[in-house]
């Protein structure tokens, strides 16, 4: 089978201090990716002459811009201009595992049926760290939850399914997730974090805005609309846990 072309898609608004070490990580990939497209969305900082420095260094860089909106319609640029046949996400302040892509496309070369490879995530809060990775004893935390960033995809899905639902602030990870898991897309969540994502004061992960909740349960409630109209058993679920597995996991795919 012929090795899938993957396009990373990063957005990017005021990440001047962090985003050169996003790209960094993607540098560090054992496996490369064939193109990185970084959709600006209207920042004022130095952001895009830290992105210009990285010209040349990657096989295709795209800089692309997009009117200040929420961060799934700004991804959704991203994707519709992406090339290749699969995509993976990063947010400009967060870092890839530098294996991320290597493992995750892997396991969708040995399971073609399979139309997204998610994992694990590691929170730090490590301001600057030495390496395109969290420093040596830099506190952090896991989580299982549904990640962009964690998810290798393949293009085809949005196709199918549609783009990320830009009507939310937050919470379109989880209901891409959610349509994943409705519409019985197969997909696979690997224990183990193929992505860091950082706090700091302007990350949306460390902002208590109410909306967030209130998008995520807009995400379930459409989730549960889905499932009725579909006519699939039960309401549905915030554990995806049914769908994870070892990251050696040798099985059969369904």
């Amino acid at each position: 089978m012929k090795a899938p072309k993957v396009s990373a898609i990063v957005p990017n608004l005021n990440m001047g201090r962090f985003i050169g070490q996003a790209l960094e990580s993607m540098l560090k990939q054992t496996l490369p990716v064939d193109e990185v497209i970084v959709v600006d969305n209207g920042s004022t900082d130095d952001s895009l002459n830290v992105i210009e420095s990285f010209e040349g260094r990657f096989k295709d860089l795209k800089i692309l811009s997009h009117e200040v909106k929420n961060p799934a319609s700004v991804r959704n640029v991203g994707i519709q201009a992406s090339r290749g046949d699969v995509l993976a996400f990063l947010d400009a302040d967060d870092l890839w595992h530098p294996e991320k892509i290597a493992i995750q496309r892997q396991r969708l070369l040995a399971f073609p049926d399979r139309a997204a490879v998610g994992s694990h995530i590691t929170f730090f809060q490590e301001q600057k760290p030495p390496e395109p990775r969290p420093a040596e004893g830099s506190p952090m935390s896991h989580s299982a939850a549904p990640c962009l960033a964690s998810l290798l995809v393949r293009k085809s899905v949005f196709d199918e399914i549609g783009l990320l639902n830009d009507e939310l602030f937050y919470g379109e990870d989880w209901d891409l997730y959610f349509r994943l898991r409705d519409h019985g897309t197969p997909f696979v969540i690997q224990k183990w974090a193929s992505v860091f994502a950082r706090k700091h004061d302007n990350s949306m992960t460390s902002t208590a805005d109410p909306r967030s909740r209130e998008d995520v349960s807009r995400a379930i409630m459409k989730s549960i609309l889905r499932r009725r109209k579909l006519g699939l058993e039960g309401s549905g679920s915030r554990d995806f846990s049914d769908f994870e597995e070892d990251l050696n996991a040798d099985v059969t795919p369904t």
